[in-house]
């Protein structure tokens, strides 16, 4: 069981590394600048959708994987054949999302009341948001294989 948590935690921080620059590109990709706190758009805008989607699909894959790798014997942790994960993925990934959306949002409100009101140039915003998102999904991943292995 170590070996798949260390090993979907590395994958989850990689893919979610890719995803949260990729995405914010084409999202950001007519802007030169994200602005710290006022202006349109705000750094803020482009970490918490990170942080959010990282945290639940993140959860809910680990969930899908560790269940089946249990279903199937690579990991040795009984569960029923029948066992219904979806719905405790589903609320597990939610919690989790909050739990850190709000640790996010309040990092990055310390930030704003910390610092003037700059521009960040997109590439720095790409850097800044795949780094967070990466972390994210790297966090969320221990945190569901722990959740998963209790169904």
């Amino acid at each position: 069981m170590d070996k798949f948590i260390k090993s979907n935690a590395l994958i989850s921080l990689v893919a979610n590394l890719v995803i949260n620059s990729v995405i914010p590109f084409f999202i950001l990709r007519n802007d030169t600048v994200i602005y710290l706190k006022q202006g349109s758009p705000i750094l803020l805008e482009t970490i918490l959708p990170a942080v959010f989607i990282s945290a639940f699909a993140t959860c809910l894959i680990t969930f899908f994987l560790m269940t089946k790798k249990r279903k199937s014997g690579e990991i040795n942790l009984p569960i029923m054949p029948n066992t219904q994960w979806f719905p405790k993925a589903i609320f597990e990934g939610i919690v989790i999302s909050l739990v850190l959306g709000v640790i996010a949002f309040g990092i990055m409100k310390l930030i704003e009341n910390s610092v003037e009101n700059v521009s960040i140039p997109v590439k720095i915003t790409l850097i800044i948001s795949s780094i967070t998102g990466g972390l994210t999904g790297f966090i969320t991943a221990f945190i569901a294989a722990n959740r998963a292995s209790k169904i």
